[in-house]
């Protein structure tokens, strides 16, 4: 998780708060359900990666799945929020 936290903080700092996550923004903006479909596939994809970290770092995978989505959405919102605020 950390590492996923600290790709996506090296994204925001280091384009000045300008670039965030091009999934969310197809999830948002698209107009077209095949493309929000594939951004559903990519989230999905980022929470089963987080999943099986955590599950090889001892966790349980029930729990492992809770902690990696709960990661994401935190991640997503973060990015949001510090776009929005540039904090």
């Amino acid at each position: 998780i950390d590492a996923f936290v600290d790709g996506w903080r090296a994204v925001l700092l280091g384009s000045d708060f300008h670039r965030g996550c091009a999934v969310a923004a197809v999830s948002v903006d698209a107009g077209d359900d095949e493309l929000r479909s594939i951004a559903a596939e990519v989230f999905g994809a980022w929470t089963d990666a987080l999943t099986r970290a955590l599950v090889r770092a001892g966790a349980r995978r029930a729990q492992a799945r809770d902690v990696a989505t709960l990661a994401l959405v935190s991640v997503e919102g973060a990015l949001l929020v510090g776009r929005a605020t540039q904090d």
